[in-house]
């Protein structure tokens, strides 16, 4: 198939030297990688037996030659083989999310240094809780979430982090700090005034920062008896009697503000750590579909005039339905501005699907993303936490999550203790992470893909670069091929429309159409996901462009084909067939089957 003209000029997707060692890192579309694959997991396999081998070898093996030669030995070793063969077989009739036909959710192609990454901790790591059960895996912890601080501008000397389970509970892990500082500068408020050694309101004491908080835990006569107090008031049902009665006004649980396009993470978050309704205030968007520094100002309005503290405040970078990315670094200039002036409110970007797209944010003109985008990313660094994915745009397996706090004052939260657990308070991440036992695969394929791909801009910058490039080609293509393409794409997800029909109504039922058929067009087929969006309030950027487009808006709900164009060889100039091309094609040819008014 011929190149489009757009596609053939575009030297983003030129293949250099540079790209083609980037090729190392992959398998390959056809396992093109495959034999060095097999030799590297053949000799790391042979290392693992001679490291158990070597442990107190005089204490010799379990497992004689004469049992090995038992026909029950035999039979059950024979059963395991047909199982594994069984479920081997199964697991080839999985979606084959490694194809660059497959368009569909946040997964893809997996990179060699994050699977050899994984396989080796798998062999070797059984829980990071503590050093006591980690001796390696934890420094290798540490070291990859420095990597990922140094990525987004933070740094990591200064901040503290761990690997999560994913996304959603990182997300969890700002809820419970920024919620647990809050309220314990609520309780030193509280304690002080009823001391007569502070006149801070309640709103005051929610945001005094932590050198107001020093100054007035010097003024205490006696420190330890605020200890014992907070031991014994904190998570209690005394807590709320105690600050309405030291302030003289009713105690409303903080606010949580996040956008009406963040994760559904926040709001199951927000129930989940006991926020009511009315706790969870969605900022409006801007005309372009982002949070911006007038919106957040507008949110933390409302905010004050219900006398309710902020607990957090929520910038996306990278929409699961858009790949938007709110103005990070507008929304930081404007709670600057509240720390400057003594109000400091925690600030949390979810970057769990774009964050590995600040590679990208110091790329200047020759960058695939728009200015505004790289401002918005280039301030990551520089907020109170970071969520970050590995398992989606790091390329590495599932599950990976990793929540970065740039303050390691703001990282402990609700102490504990196990008896049975020797934590070290400044090593072991498991004495506040949410989660007790963690493994380190997650942790050591980012590693391994930090040190070996890189992630600058000339290693996971250049994958994301030419993933940023085939989104910008693709919807040029669409919309040529008369697809409604809405606007707020920053990244690499491509969503649309699909048909001529002129109502909502109409027009969703030919994008739902379109999603069934594409699937079933033979060797042309493309795998695809779609996304149902409520045309309500924070969605008027949407409202504005389906009436500019001449669509009568007669449905509640916008339904779109989703395209995440996340594989590093979707574009490829060695593959046979131009996908980007082929695809806007089926569109095309649909367009021609449909009907409707």
């Amino acid at each position: 198939m011929n190149r489009p003209e757009t596609l053939a000029r575009d030297e983003d997707l030129a293949c250099s030297p540079e790209e083609v060692a980037i090729k190392s890192c992959f398998l390959g579309p056809q396992a093109e990688n495959g034999p060095w694959l097999q030799g590297e997991i053949h000799g790391l396999l042979e290392s693992w037996f001679r490291w158990r081998r070597s442990v107190v070898e005089r204490d010799g093996g379990a497992i004689g030659a004469d049992e090995r030669d038992q026909d029950a030995f035999f039979r059950r070793r024979g059963e395991l083989s047909r199982l594994t063969s069984e479920l081997w077989t199964r697991f080839e009739r999985e979606i084959p999310k490694f194809s660059p036909r497959y368009v569909g959710h946040m997964f893809s192609e997996l990179s060699l240094p994050a699977i050899l990454g994984h396989f080796i901790a798998l062999l070797h790591n059984p829980n990071n809780i503590s050093g006591e059960s980690s001796r390696v895996g934890l420094d290798v912890e540490k070291e990859a979430v420095r990597m990922l601080f140094a990525m987004i501008g933070g740094d990591g000397r200064t901040g503290a982090g761990h690997f999560t389970g994913g996304g959603t509970v990182a997300n969890f892990e700002a809820i419970a700090r920024a919620r647990y500082r809050v309220l314990l500068w609520q309780a030193l408020g509280a304690y002080a005034r009823g001391r007569g050694v502070s006149g801070l309101g309640l709103l005051e004491a929610s945001q005094m920062g932590w050198a107001e908080f020093d100054r007035l835990h010097a003024r205490l006569r006696r420190p330890e008896e605020f200890r014992d107090w907070l031991a014994g008031t904190m998570g209690s049902e005394k807590f709320r009697e105690e600050i309405e009665r030291a302030f003289g006004e009713d105690w409303e649980e903080p606010a949580l503000v996040a956008g009406a396009s963040a994760h559904y993470s926040w709001k199951k978050g927000a129930a989940l750590f006991g926020f009511p309704k009315e706790a969870v205030v969605e900022c409006a968007t801007n005309e372009e579909g982002r949070v911006d520094g007038a919106t957040l100002r507008e949110a933390l309005r409302r905010c004050e005039a219900e006398r309710r503290p902020c607990a957090l405040v929520v910038s996306v970078a990278g929409t699961t339905e858009f790949g938007t990315v709110d103005r990070v670094d507008e929304i930081d200039d404007e709670l600057r501005g509240r720390a400057a002036r003594g109000r400091f409110l925690w600030h949390h970007v979810d970057a769990a699907y774009g964050g590995f797209y600040a590679s990208l944010r110091s790329s200047g003109g020759s960058s695939p993303l728009a200015e505004g985008v790289r401002a918005a990313l280039g301030a990551l660094g520089r907020a109170n936490s970071v969520t970050i994915d590995p398992h989606k745009l790091g390329y590495v397996p599932y599950s990976c999550g990793v929540f970065l706090c740039s303050d390691r004052r703001d990282y402990p939260h609700h102490p504990i203790h196990a008896p049975y657990i020797d934590f070290s308070p400044e090593d072991d991440p498991g004495l506040f992470s949410l989660e007790g036992s963690r493994g380190a695969t997650g942790a050591a394929a980012t590693w391994l893909a930090g040190r070996a791909l890189g992630f600058g801009e000339s290693g996971q910058g250049r994958v994301l670069r030419r993933s940023a490039s085939a989104k910008r080609i693709l919807a040029g293509l669409l919309e040529g091929r008369g697809a409604h393409v809405p606007p707020g794409l920053d990244l690499n997800i491509v969503c649309f429309a699909v048909g001529k029909q002129r109502r909502l109504s109409g027009l969703n039922r030919s994008t739902r159409d379109f999603v069934e058929w594409i699937p079933s067009v033979g060797d042309s087929a493309f795998f695809v996901s779609r996304t149902t969006i409520p045309l309500g309030e924070g969605r008027g950027f949407l409202r504005r462009w389906l009436i500019e487009r001449g669509i009568e808006i007669d449905a509640p709900e916008l339904f779109l084909v989703r395209l995440c164009l996340m594989n590093p060889f979707l574009t490829s100039r060695r593959l046979k067939t131009d996908l980007l091309a082929e695809l806007a094609g089926k569109v095309a040819e649909f367009q021609g089957l449909a009907a409707g008014p």
